[in-house]
């Protein structure tokens, strides 16, 4: 009964540092804009999470990462394009722009990675190549307006 209690409260105590650090990550992400310094437009923050198949961890790493550029790419133009952008280009944009998404990202750093059973998981910063992206949304023929939306 002892064992069993003591790994509860390390599994427990292990969940809980777990947890602190994501969001001691979040904050110091998040922090320079609270304090009104200037952060990146292009920059975000983006989870991922892959299986992880017969052991293979460098595999699993490597599809979360994947995974989280993707989720990356896909806030940057939600954000850029707004939902209405995302709706009338939703074809254009899952077809065009998201295949090879690591190739419209800049740099990543991954913040915080962890194992959970069969499932791993990382937190990464992303910067996406607005270069890049704005060149893919005008050969898939996506426009973007620049400035504040126009009222009616």
């Amino acid at each position: 009964m002892k064992k069993i209690m003591a790994k509860i409260v390390l599994k427990t105590a292990h969940d809980f540092f777990l947890y602190y650090c994501f969001f001691c990550a979040l904050w110091l992400s998040l922090a320079p804009a609270a304090m009104g310094a200037k952060t990146a437009e292009n920059e975000i923050l983006a989870i991922g999470t892959a299986t992880i198949k017969e052991g293979n961890l460098a595999q699993a790493k490597e599809s979360a990462i994947s995974d989280a550029l993707t989720k990356g790419v896909e806030n940057y133009l939600l954000h850029r394009l707004g939902s209405e952008g995302v709706v009338n280009n939703f074809n254009r944009i899952i077809y065009d722009i998201l295949p090879r998404a690591k190739v419209k990202v800049e740099n990543f750093n991954i913040l915080l990675e962890d194992q959970t059973g069969e499932e791993y998981k990382v937190l990464i910063k992303l910067r996406v190549n607005e270069k890049v992206i704005d060149k893919k949304l005008r050969e898939a023929g996506v426009v973007v307006s620049e400035g504040p939306p126009i009222k009616s």
